[in-house]
């Protein structure tokens, strides 16, 4: 038998499925235990009583109820498949019926020993009341028998209306009155393509965010309302007028606060095309494509290394886009360039080779060789540019620290001490030894023998002032040898003294060294052995060596000494 009653709003929006929850709450509880779909016929002024009306569609969450309209709700305990689009689930009630009168709670708890009397002190219960009541105890107060261990004390407890469990009551502390806080609280609407999703009841505090990171976080929440990935997701915001009874923009230039009682509505849209930017509307999300990318890493210090990576970058799709993408990807190849300027190239090889430019767009689906060259080296595309990084670390190296000669590549020497002219090879541990060796360095030893260093300290010290050389070509270098050592040659020039010395490059002030190759390799690039002169500090004309080949083979048969 059908049940009629009235609700009233007092002034307030109403939204249809809060008021189906209630209903089925405070009126429904005898079989509000289960589970349940709600039918609901709208009846407004013009509706004859009598006149068939077709029940209102699967909008309840966003569906403010009108004044002066009557509301049939028709509650079912299984799904109608013909009304499947037009019923709104109600979930069951897990707690007793409002309506039943709760009983009161006591505990029985044994007496070991005689307690001492206890102060009054404030209940959960009573303290939101503004009123302390002192708790009941069995026997009289000012004189107190020790009763036998078999009795036990009863101890009536109030009634717990405290919204938290009852355990939590106990962690209050004591003497001191909790006051609730009051809530301010405000409705947000969320649409998306025109199609409502869902309403929310959004609480307000010192801590809430505003409306424009709101905005951010509630297409978080519901990204899987947004299948296309290759648009462009746009929102709005609107602020419901009651006077009106319409919705008005908000200028999402500025920062807005949410308001308490007010009726928000969110708005999400998705574009093919970059939309165009308005003061009530935002770009909350951008499309990502991914691309393959080669990235080639090219010095003349260390070995010449590529990595390849599937990169997914957002809009804008453009080559400077995909070159910062790498560059941060790649951040520890870069790094070990040593470079704070980096010549770049892109060059497009699939599906057509092509070389771009900086600002070119990028083809969906395409693949892309990028190529970092370190500063001072050539660079051969002719649409190449010039990028700044900053190496990690940079500043944080000692000044007291000086620079090492450098170590074939093959070579995984143990550290040396830098004080110790007793050996013409100086060893640069690598990077991860020399963090764990910083206590104390093991001396060098020495051994004799036809494939040993010379115990002779004296014709081992080389001299590095001053000693240059200078070249009429240098050959661009794509790949570092595997084996290289520092150059130690005698001066060519007749009258100086037979002893080697150390060289470097006139033009780069680099250390010069021979890569077992028949070239040389400065920081300028990789030269030919017959285009190099030779100057050292004992005079100013470069001359070049006419036994460079016979020297160059007596480097190549000098065995390697493991320190």
């Amino acid at each position: 038998m059908p049940v009629h009653f009235t609700q009233e709003a007092h002034g307030k929006l109403v939204f249809l499925g809060d008021l189906v929850r209630q209903v089925f709450k405070e009126r429904c509880w005898p079989i509000n235990h289960k589970d349940h779909w709600a039918v609901v016929y709208e009846r407004t002024a013009q509706t004859g009583e009598h006149e068939n009306v077709e029940p209102l569609v699967n909008l309840f969450q966003v569906h403010m109820c009108s004044p002066g309209n009557k509301y049939q709700i028709v509650f079912y305990p299984t799904k109608d498949p013909n009304l499947e689009k037009k019923s709104f689930h109600v979930a069951a009630i897990r707690k007793e019926s409002p309506v039943a009168t709760p009983k009161a709670v006591h505990v029985v708890e044994p007496i070991r020993a005689q307690p001492p009397p206890l102060p009054p002190r404030p209940t959960f219960t009573a303290a939101l009341g503004g009123q302390i009541v002192p708790l009941k105890h069995c026997g009289n107060a000012g004189k107190i028998s020790v009763p036998p261990l078999s009795a036990v004390r009863v101890a009536p407890i109030g009634v717990h209306t405290s919204p938290f469990p009852a355990h939590e009551e106990s962690q209050q502390p004591k003497g001191e009155v909790t006051q609730p806080k009051s809530t301010k609280v405000c409705i947000i609407r969320i649409e998306s393509e025109g199609e409502d999703i869902t309403s929310q009841v959004f609480n307000i505090g010192p801590k809430s965010p505003t409306v424009n990171a709101r905005l951010r976080q509630i297409h978080h929440e519901y990204r899987s309302c947004f299948r296309k990935s290759d648009h462009y997701v746009v929102a709005s915001v609107k602020v419901f007028n009651q006077a009106a009874r319409s919705y008005d923009f908000l200028d999402l230039t500025e920062t807005h606060a949410f308001e308490e009682g007010e009726t928000y509505l969110f708005s999400y849209g998705e574009h093919k095309i970059p939309p165009t930017k308005t003061l009530c509307s935002v770009i909350v999300s951008s499309p990502s494509r991914q691309f393959s990318v080669t990235c080639k890493f090219i010095s003349t210090v260390w070995k010449s290394s590529g990595q390849s990576k599937d990169l997914s970058i957002k809009s804008p799709f453009t080559v400077a886009t995909l070159v910062h993408k790498a560059a941060s990807y790649m951040q520890s190849s870069i790094t070990r360039m040593h470079s704070p300027k980096l010549q770049v190239s892109v060059v497009q090889t699939k599906p057509v080779r092509k070389e771009l430019k900086y600002n070119d767009r990028l083809e969906e689906g395409a693949a892309f060789e990028i190529t970092f060259v370190a500063e001072g080296m050539h660079c051969k595309n002719a649409n190449k540019f010039e990028i700044t990084v900053k190496p990690e670390g940079a500043g944080t190296k000692s000044a007291k620290e000086k620079p090492r000669p450098a170590q074939p590549d093959n070579q995984s020497p143990k550290p040396v001490a830098q004080s110790s002219p007793s050996t013409n090879i100086h060893a640069k541990a690598p990077k991860h030894y020399q963090q764990r060796v910083t206590k104390k360095a093991k001396k060098p030893t020495q051994k004799t023998g036809p494939n040993c260093v010379s115990t002779q300290l004296s014709s081992l010290t080389l001299s590095e002032d001053n000693n240059m050389i200078s070249y009429t070509a240098v050959e661009q270098m794509h790949t570092s040898p595997e084996q290289k050592i520092r150059l130690q040659l005698e001066c060519p020039k007749t009258g100086c003294t037979k002893e080697d010395r150390w060289w470097r490059c006139i033009v780069c002030k680099s250390a010069v060294f021979y890569g077992f190759d028949d070239h040389f390799y400065c920081d300028c690039g990789k030269l030919k052995v017959g285009n190099v002169m030779f100057k050292c500090s004992a005079h100013n004309n470069y001359v070049p060596h006419e036994e460079t080949f016979l020297l160059l083979m007596r480097l190549r048969m000098t065995p390697r000494v493991t320190i």
